[in-house]
């Protein structure tokens, strides 16, 4: 009977009887509730009622009774015209103020607009009693904006048919979703068609009609939402901080120490490589664990369906905090509840029709994910009280259940990115012998920081507003034109299609190049989605009115992707609410895979931006979507343009300031060509929905053709900026260049690590290697090779590719015409292209090291150090005992050096890449 997201559950199950009003309106809700039920028995036959008649029996009634006669606008349905059905006034001074002024003009005095269906429209379905089919949903948002433009307190709407009542927030992150929706015929608990409600809320009848009260009566408008708006933020900001203070101190630490512990087959020492090992598995298990609790939590896996329900984390949740409230004991040997778990984790990955679950795949549940997860084995009494702390809070000395719901994305994100500091060390004197630390610069080589939601909202509003408004703009120059009728019907229809905004914003191609766990992105997919919305009804809207009979190609294509879904979970008898599957959904879902593009430099930052775009774009019955083609892993900052390699390769090596691959032009021919071949399977997976497994797998053989394809050329652009950061001598130079003559096989192939380096003529042995030492010790004389390379060329050519191997794997090169085939065309000559728009917050950060920072977690007396000279002597120090540390110092040092070095030397950064260098002007220059 209540659903939605605007306000949280908590509150409103709770919190909301400390707020002013709602006392007053729980007493009157009885008498209200009788009046009600009344009002509809006389009205008869509710479903037969069309939109006038609703108004006139049904909605009109109830908006005098919550106060509002007198002080509303109604549009009479002869001058009905793309305006809302109502304006609501907070008194009679401002009702009195509008009522001299143009339509257009009383926005200004309004508190809210008002829109009105018939009892049988759906506020999500399309051909919602308009003309032009445009959602109930998506108009009222328009209304919302056009009343926004012209007042600054008209920031409600109210959408209604009735039955269900809507309040929507023009200040929410999510304005498709953030409602608050009351239903008041299940309210009352009178006969009729169910309504499965997305994000519901289970209340007492009484409750819910008080809280119709509370938020849709005049008395207190916009006080009484405002006051459940903060206090949900409140809620939602002490529980995130709850949760987050219990994963960094107590599961994090309990699940790394678990995993080793529970290791059916561990290493004979805790390795830097293994530990490592288990970071990746212990963030990947809480990602799948917080991806059940929000799904379960918001109703997206069936856990009230009792074919699941026995299987559902929830009721795992629910026997783990039965039997500890109870003092039972967990077996030390016995994992029950692991495997338990673990299998939900495979339902969740290969789906099965009989628990009505399909396949959601996605990647984050396959067992390839973790190999330490598929062999651990954790004990009851190890386990249990790990999930009870995700599951349970304690708050004045009770144990409340985290209400994952109400929990946004956003929120979970900056838990998410927060565990990128922490890594797992061996420590013999800590228990189990391994202990979790803060790294400090785990975030800053990531460039994954935590930014301000009301900072990112600005941001995405002032960069694509422009771009969305140049489409809508388009699209009107073309109904302007199409507007003589003398022209032929089918070729005004086509321009129109031509010009579809909707189509066209969909077609925007927006970067975060330091997304970390994709909080830009998040919000980016509402306030696209929005503008989509919008479009699609206004787009139609506008048609109509020239006469046209004209639906956006769009509105076909959500109704091919409902049905393709629907069909699908009809036929596997699979648990899918009609509600889940409503047209703000299918866009979300559209959006993610076409306009949504992020960099990070850190792998687990990619996973966890995944883990978020999935969570927040979850279809039921629906696999979670492909999203490798566009999320990837790298430094944004540090890779190659193809057009300026090429030219480098053209040119003569004698020339002045030829560089050190010139001489050699024809060899990249055939890589660049496999490269631009490969573009045709990336606009197949831009086109593919994802919205059947089938389709999913499509997406992933496409991009490993895509991978394939690219492969050479990205390996040798690695291979070249590489060269850059290890600046090879004379020496050096000489023996790259005879491998790019091809004296030691495909020049390409062997710089990007795909084939082995092979010595021709008589160094050559039948396996197409020889020992590294042994031609260093050879006569030279004796090891000239044909075309005049020696030996030593060989192992220099050898050792410079291994090297530059290495250190574009740790580095992480980006190439972003590689990385995005089909963003950018012209590769040989010139380059165009690229995104339509680049948005993020990158990190505020010297690229200079900074001794102190770097050793104050790894060792904190170096760092209290305030003169330099005693740092340095300690560092010294550590040189001369040998210790690892020093070794690691150094290697970050010089790391930092050589990027500033190329950063200033490569000509990527002419402009900001003097003085001190701050990463984030380089971001900025990457960005133009």
């Amino acid at each position: 009977m209540l659903s939605g997201a605007l306000f949280a559950e908590d509150y409103l199950l709770e919190g909301v009887r400390a707020q002013a009003g709602h006392a007053e309106c729980l007493a009157a809700a009885p008498a209200f509730a009788d009046w009600l039920r009344g009002l509809f028995e006389t009205a008869g036959d509710l479903a037969g009622l069309n939109e006038g008649q609703t108004e006139d029996q049904i909605i009109r009634p109830i908006l005098d009774r919550l106060g509002w006669a007198g002080l509303r606008v109604v549009q009479a349905a002869a001058t009905r015209h793309d305006v809302p059905d109502y304006l609501l006034f907070p008194d009679e001074e401002a009702f009195r103020a509008a009522s001299t002024l143009s339509q257009s003009e009383k926005f200004r005095h309004a508190i809210a607009v008002g829109d009105a269906k018939a009892w049988r429209i759906g506020l999500d379905h399309r051909g919602g009693g308009a003309a032009h089919n445009e959602t109930p949903a998506g108009q009222v948002l328009r209304y919302m904006d056009r009343a926004a433009q012209r007042s600054a307190n008209c920031r409600w709407g109210l959408l209604t048919n009735g039955r269900s009542w809507r309040l929507y927030f023009q200040g929410s992150a999510d304005r498709l979703g953030a409602f608050f929706e009351v239903d008041l015929l299940a309210a009352l608990r009178m006969p009729g068609e169910e309504v499965l409600p997305l994000f519901g809320i289970r209340a007492a009848p009484l409750d819910a009609l008080s809280l119709f009260l509370l938020f849709f009566r005049r008395e207190g408008f916009g006080e009484a939402q405002q006051a459940a708006l903060n206090q949900g933020k409140l809620w939602e900001t002490k529980v995130r901080n709850d949760l987050a203070r219990t994963v960094f101190e107590v599961i994090y630490p309990g699940f790394i120490k678990a995993l080793i512990a529970g290791d059916q087959t561990p290493p004979a020492a805790l390795s830097e490589e293994y530990l490592g090992e288990v970071r990746e598995a212990a963030l990947t298990l809480l990602y799948r664990l917080l991806f059940v609790l929000y799904a379960e939590d918001r109703d997206l896996l069936p856990r009230h369906d009792r074919r699941f329900d026995d299987y559902a984390l929830t009721r795992l949740r629910q026997t783990i905090a039965e039997r500890t409230d109870r003092g039972d004991a967990y077996s030390g040997v016995l994992d029950d509840l692991w495997r338990r778990c673990a299998n939900l984790f495979r339902l969740i990955d290969g789906g099965e029709d009989r628990l009505g679950v399909p396949a959601y795949n996605g990647k984050l549940f396959a067992p390839s994910r973790s190999p330490l997860l598929e062999r651990v084995r954790l004990p009851d009494q190890v386990f249990a009280p790990l999930v009870d702390a995700l599951s349970r809070r304690r708050e004045g000395g009770r144990l409340l259940w985290i209400n994952y719901r109400d929990l946004s994305v956003r929120e979970l994100g900056s838990i998410y990115e927060r565990l990128l500091e922490y890594e797992p060390v061996a420590d013999p004197a800590a228990e189990g012998g391994v202990r979790v630390r803060l790294n400090p610069f785990a975030r800053k080589g990531s460039g994954s920081y935590y930014t301000p939601d009301v900072l990112v909202r600005l941001i995405i509003e002032r960069t694509l507003q422009p771009l969305v408004d140049e489409r809508q703009a388009a699209f009107s120059q073309v109904v302007a034109n199409a507007s003589d009728s003398r022209q032929d019907p089918d070729n005004r229809r086509a321009w129109l299609t031509q010009a579809d905004p909707a189509t066209a914003i969909l077609a925007l191609k927006v970067c975060d190049p330091a997304m970390g766990s994709g909080h830009f992105l998040v919000d980016l997919i509402d306030w696209l989605a929005a503008e989509v919305f919008k479009a699609l009804g206004g787009a139609e809207q506008q048609a109509s009115s020239l006469g046209l009979d004209w639906r956006s190609p769009l509105a076909a294509e959500l109704e091919a992707l409902r049905t393709q879904l629907s069909r699908e979970a009809e036929t596997h008898g699979w648990t899918v609410k009609p509600e889940q599957l409503n047209d703000s959904n299918l866009v979300r879902r559209l959006v993610l895979k076409r306009c949504v593009y992020g960099v990070d430099k850190n792998p687990m930052a990619v996973e966890l931006a995944k883990v978020a775009l999935w969570l927040h774009t979850f279809t039921a019955g629906a696999p979670l979507s492909f999203l490798d083609h566009h999320l990837r892993c790298g430094d944004s900052l540090f890779g190659e343009w193809v057009d300026e390699v090429m030219r480098e390769a053209d040119e003569e090596p004698t020339a002045k300031g030829a560089t050190i691959i010139s001489g050699g032009g024809l060899f990249l021919g055939r890589a660049v060509r496999d490269a631009l071949a490969v573009e045709n399977a990336m606009q197949a997976i831009e086109r593919l929905s994802d919205g059947v497994l089938s389709e999913v797998e499509e997406s992933a053989h496409n991009y490993a053709m895509v991978e394939e394809g690219t492969a050479a050329l990205k390996g040798f652009l690695d291979f070249r900026q590489a060269l850059r950061w290890l600046k090879p001598d004379k020496d050096g130079v000489r023996a790259i260049r005879a491998l790019l003559d091809g004296q030691f096989g495909d020049p390409v192939r062997v710089a990007a690590g795909l084939d082995p380096m092979r010595p021709p003529g008589e160094l050559s042995r039948s396996e197409g290697q020889i020992d590294l030492i042994e031609v260093e010790s050879a006569p030279e004389q004796m090891s000239l090779l044909p075309g005049g390379a020696s030996a030593r060329d060989y192992v220099r050519a050898r050792r410079l590719v291994d090297a530059a191997r290495a250190l574009a794997a740790e580095q992480r090169f980006l190439h972003w015409q590689v990385a995005f085939p089909g963003v950018w065309r012209g590769w040989r000559d010139a380059r165009a292209g690229g995104f339509d728009a680049v948005i993020g917050n990158p990190p505020w950060d010297r690229m200079k090291m900074q001794e102190v920072e770097w050793f104050a977690e790894r060792a904190p007396t170096i760092a209290r150090q305030i003169r330099a000279a005693d740092r340095n002597s300690s560092i010294e120090e550590l040189r001369a005992s040998g210790d690892s540390l020093a070794a690691a110092y150094d290697m970050a040092r010089d790391r930092a050096q050589q990027a500033m070095d190329v950063a200033r030397s490569s000509g990527a950064f002419p402009l900001l890449s003097r003085g001190d260098i701050n990463i984030y002007a380089l971001f900025v220059e990457r960005a133009q």
